[in-house]
C-alpha cells in the first residue's frame, strides 16, 4: 500500500488529482481522414519496463510511464511458463493477484496491497531497484517476532506486537511458504510507503479560521509543541527560522532538509511567522513551536517502518499535537501497523490526520481512519466541501469520519527554496487543512493547557461554525478557533451511537449524549437533532434516532447525559443502511452553542450469494476462472475465484452487477490449455435473501472479428470497466489476458446496467499457415510463444529424433530438415540440440501429455510447432512406413503483410456475435521496420486506453515481427487509444514508444521504426523535454529515439550506457530530489548534455545502427520563460532502405528540421553538418576524423548531401549544429546513423 500525504494540485503526483483514467487526457489526438550502466528507474525518461517479484515468487512485467501510471502488467510463473492471468484496476492501482494467493488474500492473511503493482513502483519494489521486499509481520497477541528464512529484521514494534522483515527475492517463495503456514503469524502487509501528492497570490486562509480573534485574546500558541511528520522542512526559509526546535530524520542520507516542499508548506500554515511577505502568509499558530520529523524523502516517499517510527519519537519527544498530512488510499478495512501505533499512542499526544483526497465516499484512509484520530477534511473558502475531499465513513464502512474540516483549497504558505519573491506557493489539498487544524489545537491547548488530547479534540469539534454539509463530508463541521478559546459546553468528538448487526432485535436502544460544561454557570440549551442516511440523501424517520428530550440545563462545572433512543424497527431505504449520521446541536440565549455528531451504523440487511459456474464442456469451473461483484450504490468490488465451479458471498442485500470469466480448457478432464474465455454478466441484479445463480459459459454466444483481409487473433484481452461513482471520479476495471493459444472468446448477459463497459481487444494477423502432411494428413498444431513458424510455402522431409536428447540428434541426419521429437515437459534443450544440428523446423510431440502443450522458446531462427499425442501419434505412424515431408502454406504471424488492433466495446451488457471492421473507417499506418543489414526478429506490445483501465496490454502475447518488413497496420478509432512498444530483444530489452494515440477514423499515416539516425528525440506521450515551474525545472530527456521519434528507454540485457550533465550559467547543476533542478529568476543560460552508448554486435540484439550519440543543448531562459523551454530536437530523414543502408558511392541528400515542443518544426537560423565514415561503436576511441560539408536553405527547409564516398561495409557517422533565431542551440554527433552496402 503506498501512503501519501494529501494534496491535489497541480504540482502534485498525478494520481492525486483524478482517480479516473481519460484516454482523451493521456493522448495525442491524431485528426483528418488523409555514462553510468543502467540500475535504477530513471524519472525523466518516457517510459520504463519493470519486473516485478511478488512474494509469491511469480514474476509480474509492466510498463510505467513518467507520471508513474502502469501500463499493463503480464503474469509470469516460476517456472517460466505463459498463463492465462487477470488484473484488477480501481482507480489508479493495479492489482495482479496470482490464483493461487487470492484466499490468502481473501482471509485476510495477505495484504492486498502486497500484489498493487502501482504501490510496488512507487514503493521502489522493482526488481532492478530492490532485491528484498520489505513487509510488515503482524503476530498474534504476545507472540515474539518469528525467524523466516531468506529474510532479515528491520525494525522491531513489540508496543504493536509486529515487526518488518526485509524478504529476499532470491528464495522467497519459501519465505512465503512459512509466512502464510505458520499460526503465529496473524497477518503479513506491504512495508507501506507514504509518498506526498499535492500569478498572483490569493488572501490568506488562517483569518477564515477565527485565529485572529484568539490573537487578540492572547493565544497563538505559546508553550504549544507540535510535530510535522512529513517531507522535513527548509532550514532556510525565514517564515520558519527559529520555529523548529528539534528535527530528526528516519530517512536515509538526509538529515531533514526538505526539497520536496509539501513538509515545509505543513510546517508553515502551522507555526510559519509570516517575515517573507510582511505578516501576511502567518500560520495558524505562530507562537508555537515545531519538532519536525522527516518520514518522507525527497521524491515524497517513505517506508511504513519509518513512519512508524517518526509516530513515536514525536511522542517520546514532548509534541503536544502531531500533525500528519499523509495517508493511504486504497483498503477495505481500517487496520494495521499505522492505526495499532497511532492508537497506542493517542493518550499521550492528539494526532491530527489528513482525511484524504479521493473524492468520493468510503475512502478515509489510513491511519486517519482511526476513531481516536482528529481526522480532517477539506473545505473551500465558502465552507464548501472541496471537491477532492474524501467522504467518510472510513475505509472500514462503519466510522463516521471526517471529525472536523478547514481550508485546504488554494492554501498560500511556505515554498522550498523560495526567493526573490518566490517565498510561497499554493497547494490545495486535505494535506493543507490538516495544518490549520494542528495549529488550532495549538492555540486551544495553550488557553486551556489542562486538556487531555480526548478533550482537546472534543472541544476543537463541539464549537465548530455551522455547516448543512453531511457529517461523512465535514464531519462535526469547520473549525471555529475563535469559538473554541472559550468555548463553555463540551461534547463527544464523535459519538457513536452503536453498532447494530442484522438481524436486528426489534427492541428499543436507549443511548445518551453527555455534555459538558466548563464554565462558572449553569447553561440552558435548546436541542435539535436530524439524522441523514449512508448515502448522503435519504432523511431517516425521526423514530429510528430520536431526541427524547428538547432542553437541558447543564450545571456550571458538571454533566448532563441526553437521552437518545435508536428504534431498530424503523423502516428505511436499502441506500440509507450503513453510517446514518446527525448533528445534536445545542444553542441557549446567551450564546452558548455546541455541536456534536452523532452517528449509528446499522448493517445492511445480509444475504447469501451463491454462484455456480460451468464451462463450455458443463464441468464445475476452476481457476484461473473467477467472478467480480460490482455494487455502484456502495462503490464495492469484490473479487473471488471459482473452486469446484463454486464462489460464495455474504453480501448486503441490494443490486449487484455480477461479472466472470470461465475458462475452458482443450478436454474435458479439465486438461490441456485453456482453449477459450467466455465472459458472463449477470446485471443489475436484485439480492435481497438467499439467492443461488448459476453462469453457465455454454450459453455464450462466440465474439468474432471480420475484416475484409482474413484474420487470426494472436490472444486477446477481455474484461470490463466499471463507473463507481455518480461524478466519473471512480472507476474500476477487470480484464483477463489470454496468450495466442486461446482460440475462442464468448459472451453472455443478463440485463443492463449503464455503469458497466465490456471490452475485448485483439492484435490480429494474417491466417497461421496450414500444415500437411506429403500424404495429405492435416497437422493441427500450436505455434508455441516467441517461437518462430513456417512461412510462404515449402516441404521438407521430417525426421523422427526420439526423445530430442543430445544423442538421439546426434544418431540421425537432420541437417536442413524437420526435426520431430518426443518431448516431456519443456523443450529449451531439444531446441537447443536442434539448433546444433542444423535443423530446418522442430515438432515437438508430448506423448504423456493430454490436450495441447505450450512452451515458451525464443532465440531461435528456425520454426517450432507442438503437436498433441494424438496428432502425434498420427505423424509418428506415417513416418515408420516410409519418408513423409511436412508441407506448409501460409503467412507466419512475423511476416504477416498486415496486423489489426481491434477493440470490441458495449455499454451497458456483453454484446455479442460477428463484429464487423471496414478498413476505410479503421486508421491505417503504413508502418517500416527497419533492420540492420540482415534479417532479425524484433518484438511489439500493443497497448489499450479506454476510460477506467490507463493502459493494458491487447493480448496476452508479445508479438514477433520479422525485420525488414513494411506493412499496414490498423487501428479501431475514436473510443480507444493505442500506444505502441517495439523491443530489440524480448526481455530485458528496453523499447520504443508511441502513443498514447486516439485515432479518427479514417486517419492515415506512414510510420517507420528502428531507422536511423538514433539520437534525441521528443516524449510521444503529450509531455515536454524540460518544463520551467516557477524557479525550477523538470528534465524528462528520453534515452533516445529512432528518426521518427519514437521515444526510447535502454537496456540493462544490452549493457546499455548514459550520461547526463546540466549547466546553468557555466555551473554543474543537480537535479534535486524531487527530481527539480533549481534555477535563477534572472536570465540564465541552461546547457544540457545527454549521452547513449550501446555495445555493438552484442547479444541476441545485435545492434549495429545507432550505437551511440551525444547531444549538448543551450538555451537561455528567465522566470517570464514558464512551461516547455526552446530545446531543438535534431530530425534528419535518411533516404536509407529498410536495411538501413545506402549504396556505396551513391551520394545521399540528408534533409534536416529543428523540432521544439509546443511548437513543431522551428525556423533555423544556422545549420552545420559533419560526417565521417568508419566502424567505431563510441565517439571516444577510436578517434573519429569528421569532415564538413555545406548544408544549404531552400524555402525554408535544410538539407545536406553526404557522398558516402567509401567502401561497403563502412558506416556513415554524423554530427549536427543547429541554431534557432532565439539563440537556442543544439550540437548532436550520432555513431552509424547508417550503413553503406
Amino acid at each position: 500500500m503506498k501512503f501519501k500525504s494529501f494534496l491535489p494540485s497541480v504540482t502534485a503526483v498525478t494520481l492525486a488529482v483524478s482517480m479516473s483514467y481519460s484516454a482523451t487526457s493521456q493522448a495525442v489526438i491524431h485528426t483528418g481522414p488523409d555514462g553510468e550502466p543502467v540500475n535504477k528507474v530513471d524519472a525523466t525518461v518516457g517510459a520504463k519496463a519493470l519486473s516485478f517479484t511478488l512474494i509469491t515468487g511469480d514474476v509480474a512485467h509492466a510498463t510505467v510511464n513518467n507520471r508513474g501510471e502502469m501500463l499493463g502488467a503480464r503474469l509470469t510463473k516460476a517456472d517460466g511458463s505463459e498463463v492465462v492471468w487477470s488484473t484488477l484496476q480501481v482507480g489508479p492501482n493495479l492489482y495482479l493477484i496470482p490464483a493461487e494467493a487470492q484466499p490468502l488474500v481473501d482471509a485476510g492473511k495477505l495484504d492486498k496491497e502486497l500484489f498493487n503493482l502501482t504501490r510496488l513502483y512507487q514503493s521502489g519494489y522493482d526488481d532492478e531497484r530492490s532485491e528484498e521486499l520489505s513487509v510488515i509481520v503482524e503476530y498474534e497477541d504476545g507472540t515474539s517476532p518469528v525467524q523466516v528464512s531468506n529474510s532479515r529484521m528491520t525494525h522491531r514494534f513489540d508496543v504493536i506486537d509486529s515487526a518488518s522483515l526485509a524478504l529476499d527475492k532470491e528464495g522467497i517463495n519459501s519465505s512465503y511458504s512459512e509466512l502464510t503456514s505458520d499460526s503465529r503469524i496473524k497477518s503479513v502487509w506491504l512495508d507501506k510507503v507514504f509518498q506526498s501528492m499535492g500569478a498572483d497570490l490569493p488572501s490568506p486562509t488562517v483569518p477564515l479560521t477565527g485565529a485572529l480573534s484568539a490573537y487578540q485574546a492572547g493565544f497563538d500558541g505559546t508553550g504549544v509543541t507540535v510535530a510535522v511528520l512529513d517531507t522535513g522542512y527548509d532550514f532556510a526559509h525565514p517564515d520558519l527560522n527559529g520555529q523548529v526546535v528539534d528535527v530528526q530524520s528516519f530517512v536515509w542520507g538526509s538529515e531533514g532538509q526538505d526539497l520536496d516542499g509539501h513538509g515545509t508548506h505543513v510546517a508553515g500554515s502551522i507555526a510559519g511567522t509570516g517575515v517573507a511577505s510582511d505578516g501576511l502568509y502567518t500560520g495558524v499558530a505562530p507562537g508555537s513551536k515545531l519538532i519536525v520529523g522527516k518520514v518522507l524523502n525527497d521524491n515524497g516517499s517513505g517506508s511504513m517502518s519509518g513512519i512508524l517510527n517518526g509516530m513515536y519519537w514525536a511522542v517520546e519527544s514532548g509534541a503536544d499535537i502531531v500533525n500528519m498530512s499523509l495517508g493511504a488510499s486504497g483498503g477495505s478495512d481500517c487496520v494495521g501497523p499505522a492505526v495499532d501505533m497511532l492508537e497506542a499512542l493517542s493518550d499521550r499526544a492528539l494526532f491530527v490526520v489528513a482525511a484524504g483526497n479521493s473524492y468520493t465516499r468510503k475512502t478515509v484512509s489510513t491511519p486517519g481512519c482511526s476513531p481516536k484520530a482528529l481526522t480532517v477534511g477539506a473545505i473551500d473558502r465558502d465552507g464548501n466541501t472541496a471537491e477532492f475531499s474524501s467522504r467518510g465513513p472510513s475505509v472500514d464502512g462503519k466510522t463516521a469520519k471526517p471529525d472536523i474540516a478547514s481550508q485546504g483549497v488554494d492554501v498560500v504558505s511556505a515554498s522550498t527554496g523560495g526567493i526573490s519573491g518566490n517565498e510561497y506557493r499554493l497547494l490545495s489539498g486535505t494535506s493543507m487543512a490538516t495544518p490549520h487544524v494542528a495549529g488550532g489545537a495549538a492555540i486551544v491547548l495553550q488557553a486551556n493547557p489542562e486538556l487531555t488530547p480526548t478533550q482537546l479534540k472534543a472541544v476543537l469539534t463541539s464549537s465548530v461554525a455551522p455547516t448543512d454539509a453531511p457529517v461523512l463530508e465535514q464531519g462535526a463541521g469547520p473549525m471555529d478557533v475563535a469559538q473554541a478559546v472559550e468555548q463553555n459546553i463540551v461534547g463527544h468528538a464523535n459519538l457513536s451511537l452503536g453498532d447494530f448487526y442484522y438481524p436486528y432485535e426489534y427492541d428499543v436502544t436507549e443511548k445518551h449524549v453527555t455534555l459538558s460544561n466548563l464554565s462558572d454557570k449553569d447553561i440552558t440549551l435548546h436541542l435539535k437533532l436530524k439524522m441523514i442516511g449512508d448515502d448522503g440523501d435519504t432523511n431517516v424517520p425521526a423514530k429510528l434516532v430520536k431526541l427524547n428530550t428538547r432542553k437541558v440545563v447543564v450545571p456550571a462545572h458538571g454533566d448532563v447525559d441526553v437521552p437518545v433512543t435508536v428504534d431498530a424497527s424503523a423502516a428505511i431505504r436499502n441506500s440509507a443502511y450503513g453510517t446514518i449520521t446527525g448533528r445534536l446541536t445545542g444553542t441557549s440565549k446567551d450564546g452558548d452553542n455546541v455541536v456534536v455528531p452523532v452517528s449509528v451504523w446499522f448493517e445492511e440487511p445480509k444475504s447469501e450469494l451463491n454462484i455456480t459456474a460451468y464451462d463450455r464442456f458443463g464441468n464445475p469451473a476452476e481457476s484461473p476462472s473467477a467472478v467480480s461483484l460490482l455494487n455502484h450504490e456502495d462503490q464495492t468490488v469484490l473479487r473471488h475465484s471459482f473452486i469446484d465451479g463454486q464462489a460464495h458471498f455474504t453480501v448486503p442485500s441490494g443490486q449487484y452487477s455480477i461479472v466472470s470469466s470461465v475458462m475452458t480448457r482443450d478436454e474435458p478432464s479439465n486438461q490441456g490449455l485453456v482453449e477459450s474465455v467466455t465472459f458472463l454478466a449477470d446485471l443489475e441484479r436484485i439480492v435481497d435473501g438467499d439467492t443461488d445463480l448459476v453462469l453457465d459459459a455454454r450459453k455464450g454466444h462466440e465474439i468474432e472479428f471480420d475484416a475484409n483481409n482474413p484474420l487470426d487473433m494472436q490472444g486477446f484481452s477481455g474484461g470490463f470497466t466499471y463507473d463507481m461513482s455518480a461524478n466519473d471520479r471512480l472507476k474500476a476495471s477487470v480484464f483477463d489476458y489470454a496468450p495466442k493459444y486461446v482460440e475462442n472468446v464468448y459472451g453472455w448477459s443478463h440485463g443492463r446496467d449503464e455503469n458497466f463497459n465490456f471490452v475485448v481487444t485483439t492484435r490480429a494477423t494474417a491466417p497461421m499457415p496450414e500444415l500437411q502432411t506429403s500424404n495429405g494428413t492435416p497437422v493441427e498444431y500450436l505455434s508455441p510463444s516467441l517461437a518462430r513458424m513456417f512461412d510462404g510455402e515449402g516441404s521438407l522431409e521430417m525426421v523422427y529424433v526420439g526423445d530430442g536428447s543430445r544423442e538421439a540428434f546426434e544418431a540421425v541426419d537432420v541437417e536442413g530438415k524437420i526435426a520431430f521429437i518426443d518431448a516431456e515437459y519443456f523443450i529449451h534443450t531439444p531446441a537447443r540440440y536442434a539448433r546444433d544440428a542444423g535443423v530446418a523446423g522442430m515438432v515437438a510431440n508430448f506423448p504423456n501429455s493430454v490436450g495441447r502443450h505450450n512452451s515458451s522458446v525464443n532465440s531461435y531462427d528456425f520454426p517450432i510447432v507442438t503437436v498433441t499425442a494424438d496428432m502425434g501419434a498420427v505423424l509418428k505412424q506415417e513416418m515408420s512406413e516410409g519418408p513423409v515431408e511436412l508441407q506448409w502454406s501460409g503467412f507466419a504471424p512475423e511476416s504477416s503483410p498486415y496486423a489489426y488492433s481491434l477493440v470490441h466495446q458495449s455499454s451497458g451488457k456483453v454484446s455479442t456475435g460477428k463484429v464487423k471492421v471496414n478498413e476505410g473507417e479503421l486508421a491505417s499506418v503504413n508502418s517500416q521496420y527497419f533492420s540492420q543489414g540482415d534479417e532479425r526478429i524484433i518484438y511489439a506490445d500493443v497497448y489499450a486506453h479506454v476510460p477506467g483501465a490507463a493502459g493494458f496490454y491487447s493480448t496476452g502475447t508479445s508479438q514477433m515481427i520479422k525485420a525488414p518488413i513494411e506493412r499496414v497496420e490498423y487501428f479501431s478509432p475514436e473510443t480507444v487509444g493505442w500506444t505502441n512498444k517495439v523491443m530489440p530483444m524480448y526481455t530485458n530489452g528496453g523499447g520504443s514508444f508511441e502513443g498514447p494515440v486516439i485515432y479518427s477514423s479514417g486517419h492515415t499515416e506512414d510510420t517507420t521504426w528502428y531507422k536511423g539516425p538514433f539520437g534525441s528525440s521528443q516524449l510521444t506521450n503529450s509531455s515536454v523535454l524540460v518544463n520551467r515551474f516557477n524557479n525550477e525545472m523538470k528534465v524528462s530527456i528520453p534515452h533516445f529515439g529512432d528518426a521518427a521519434g519514437h521515444d526510447s528507454v535502454a537496456s540493462p540485457g544490452m549493457r546499455d550506457r548514459l550520461s547526463k550533465s546540466i549547466e546553468v550559467n557555466g555551473e554543474r547543476a543537480y537535479a534535486q530530489a524531487n527530481g527539480m533542478v533549481p534555477l535563477p529568476e534572472s536570465p540564465a543560460l541552461v546547457t544540457i548534455g545527454n549521452g547513449f552508448m550501446r555495445r555493438a554486435d552484442f547479444g541476441p540484439a545485435n545492434q549495429r545502427i545507432g550505437v551511440a550519440y551525444e547531444t549538448v543543448w543551450s538555451f537561455m531562459t528567465d522566470s517570464s520563460m514558464q512551461g516547455p523551454q526552446p530545446v531543438i530536437v535534431p530530425s534528419i530523414d535518411v533516404p536509407s532502405d529498410l536495411d538501413n543502408a545506402i549504396p556505396a558511392g551513391e551520394p545521399a541528400t540528408l534533409s534536416i528540421k529543428g523540432l521544439v515542443d509546443g511548437l513543431g518544426s522551428v525556423p533555423l537560423a544556422s545549420v552545420q553538418v559533419e560526417y565521417a565514415y568508419g566502424t567505431q561503436q563510441n565517439l571516444r576511441w577510436p578517434v573519429i576524423e569528421w569532415q564538413s560539408v555545406e548544408a544549404t536553405q531552400s524555402n525554408g527547409d535544410w538539407s545536406v548531401t553526404i557522398p558516402n564516398d567509401s567502401e561497403a561495409g563502412q558506416y556513415v557517422h554524423l554530427r549536427v549544429v543547429l541554431s534557432d533565431h532565439n539563440g537556442s542551440t543544439v550540437d548532436q554527433s550520432m555513431v552509424r546513423a547508417y550503413l553503406l552496402k
